[in-house]
This record gives C-alpha cells, sequence and structure tokens, in this order.
C-alpha cells in the first residue's frame, strides 16, 4: 500500500504500522546514526530491555526513570 498522508512523521507511523519482526529499528539514512551501532542495540534487547534509544549528539543520553529502558 502507498501512504496518502504527507511528510516526515506520516511516513514514520507508516513504517511502524506495517513492521514485522522482532524488533524495529528507526534512523535516518542521511549518516547522522552510526549503523554499525545496530549490534549493541540488539543485544540490549535481547537482555531484556524493553527500549533502547542512542544519541547523535556527543555524550549520549543518560538513563532516565523509565524502568528497562536503557540508552548508548
Amino acid at each position: 500500500m502507498v501512504e496518502q498522508r504527507r511528510g516526515y512523521g506520516a511516513a514514520y507511523l507508516r513504517g511502524l504500522r506495517e513492521a514485522t519482526g522482532r524488533y524495529i529499528v528507526v534512523a535516518d539514512s542521511d549518516n547522522t546514526y552510526d549503523f554499525e551501532a545496530i549490534p549493541r542495540f540488539i543485544e540490549l534487547l535481547r537482555q531484556g530491555n524493553e527500549f533502547v534509544i542512542g544519541s547523535r549528539f556527543k555524550g549520549g543520553i543518560q538513563r532516565g526513570p523509565c524502568r528497562g529502558r536503557t540508552a548508548i
């Protein structure tokens, strides 16, 4: 199916709705993110974390109050 709504957000929402599989990785393809880090994300998910988020900013994001979530 083709997404009828325009825009970045509509594209993300459609992709998430259509995704199948155990894990979903969301990233831009403009070299903003290091795709070589994906195995680290998957390993953290396999260790029981429900949600893993990375940061393109130097220093990353500190672990927050959300239980079961890890930032790398």
